[in-house]
């Protein structure tokens, strides 16, 4: 059985793609650039605390292309992602919003992110491009965008 102190105090109260694509050139070429653009928006947290739980909305927009290296405006493969997620924590982890703000900002962009990756993922294994995986990313190193 696990331990509670392996198990993260986060609560994931809402976790929902909003729009997906995924394009396909007819033709791809050997090695191919991958570019990855990452919007990520959140709110500030609700109630302060008020209720005894600070939680935070957040916006994923995430777009991944694949494209020729010796022609980049040669795009192979077009994908993109929006993930809403709403996650909750009690009030006595944190002595400030602006810590829970920070700690909710992060665990929301890691878990929104490995959704978008996932779903990404699957869709990807339908086609001719089924071993288009998303790199892992360092959630703590991005800053959220208010």
């Amino acid at each position: 059985m696990i331990s509670d102190a392996v198990i993260a105090p986060i609560k994931m109260r809402a976790l929902t793609v909003s729009d997906v694509h995924f394009r396909l050139a007819e033709e791809s070429v050997g090695d191919m650039k991958l570019d990855l653009g990452i919007d990520y928006k959140t709110s500030e947290p609700d109630n302060n605390g008020s209720d005894g739980v600070y939680a935070l909305r957040a916006n994923l927009e995430l777009s991944a292309t694949l494209a020729n290296p010796e022609d980049e405006t040669d795009i192979r493969l077009d994908s993109g992602i929006n993930v809403l997620i709403e996650v909750a924590i009690d009030c006595p982890y944190f002595e400030s919003a602006e810590g829970a703000r920070d700690y909710l900002a992060t665990n929301a962009l890691s878990m929104a992110y490995s959704h978008a990756r996932s779903v990404l993922m699957t869709i990807a294994g339908m086609t001719p491009a089924s071993n288009f995986i998303l790199p892992p990313i360092i959630p703590s190193a991005f800053k959220a965008q208010g």
